[in-house]
Protein backbone atom coordinates (compact mmCIF):
# COMPACT_ATOMS: atom_id res chain seq x y z
CA UNK A 1 0.00 0.00 0.00
CA UNK A 2 1.09 3.65 -1.12
CA UNK A 3 1.41 6.01 1.41
CA UNK A 4 -1.60 8.00 -0.49
CA UNK A 5 -3.46 4.93 -0.41
CA UNK A 6 -3.11 4.83 3.48
CA UNK A 7 -4.03 8.26 3.78
CA UNK A 8 -7.33 7.84 2.23
CA UNK A 9 -7.35 4.38 3.60
CA UNK A 10 -7.02 6.27 7.55
CA UNK A 11 -9.71 9.19 6.51
CA UNK A 12 -12.06 6.95 5.32
CA UNK A 13 -11.87 4.84 8.55
CA UNK A 14 -11.92 7.93 10.63
CA UNK A 15 -14.93 9.24 8.24
CA UNK A 16 -16.96 6.22 9.21
CA UNK A 17 -15.84 6.18 13.24
CA UNK A 18 -17.13 9.50 13.25
CA UNK A 19 -20.16 9.84 11.56
CA UNK A 20 -21.45 6.59 11.25
CA UNK A 21 -21.52 6.33 7.62
CA UNK A 22 -19.52 6.66 3.99
CA UNK A 23 -17.43 9.90 2.93
CA UNK A 24 -18.18 11.03 -0.35
CA UNK A 25 -15.25 11.10 -3.18
CA UNK A 26 -15.66 14.80 -3.08
CA UNK A 27 -15.55 14.61 0.74
CA UNK A 28 -12.28 12.38 0.62
CA UNK A 29 -10.69 14.81 -1.96
CA UNK A 30 -11.26 17.50 0.71
CA UNK A 31 -9.65 15.92 3.31
CA UNK A 32 -6.90 14.86 1.35
CA UNK A 33 -5.89 17.83 -0.45
CA UNK A 34 -6.49 16.19 -3.57
CA UNK A 35 -8.92 16.33 -6.86
CA UNK A 36 -12.11 14.05 -6.69
CA UNK A 37 -11.06 12.17 -9.79
CA UNK A 38 -7.43 11.20 -8.15
CA UNK A 39 -9.50 10.08 -4.72
CA UNK A 40 -12.12 8.22 -6.92
CA UNK A 41 -8.56 6.59 -8.06
CA UNK A 42 -6.99 5.90 -4.98
CA UNK A 43 -10.03 4.29 -3.70
CA UNK A 44 -10.79 2.00 -6.60
CA UNK A 45 -6.83 1.28 -5.86
CA UNK A 46 -7.89 0.15 -2.72
CA UNK A 47 -10.64 -1.76 -3.55
CA UNK A 48 -8.42 -4.08 -5.91
CA UNK A 49 -6.02 -4.84 -3.28
CA UNK A 50 -9.01 -5.87 -1.12
CA UNK A 51 -9.24 -3.25 1.52
CA UNK A 52 -12.65 -1.41 0.78
CA UNK A 53 -15.45 -2.32 -0.98
CA UNK A 54 -17.84 -0.30 -2.96
CA UNK A 55 -21.33 -0.62 -4.41
CA UNK A 56 -21.07 1.39 -8.02
CA UNK A 57 -23.87 4.14 -9.14
CA UNK A 58 -24.79 4.41 -5.05
CA UNK A 59 -23.73 6.99 -3.32
CA UNK A 60 -21.61 6.54 -0.08
CA UNK A 61 -21.04 3.21 -0.27
CA UNK A 62 -17.02 2.66 0.92
CA UNK A 63 -17.04 -0.08 3.20
CA UNK A 64 -13.88 -1.30 4.89
CA UNK A 65 -13.21 -4.36 4.11
CA UNK A 66 -9.87 -4.69 6.70
CA UNK A 67 -7.79 -2.81 9.24
CA UNK A 68 -4.60 -1.40 8.68
CA UNK A 69 -2.32 -0.91 11.15
CA UNK A 70 0.57 2.19 11.55
CA UNK A 71 3.00 0.43 9.90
Amino acid sequence: MTKRQRDAFKFIQEFWRENQYAPSYSEIADGLGVQRSRAYSLVSQLEERGFVSTMRGKARSIYLKERIGNG
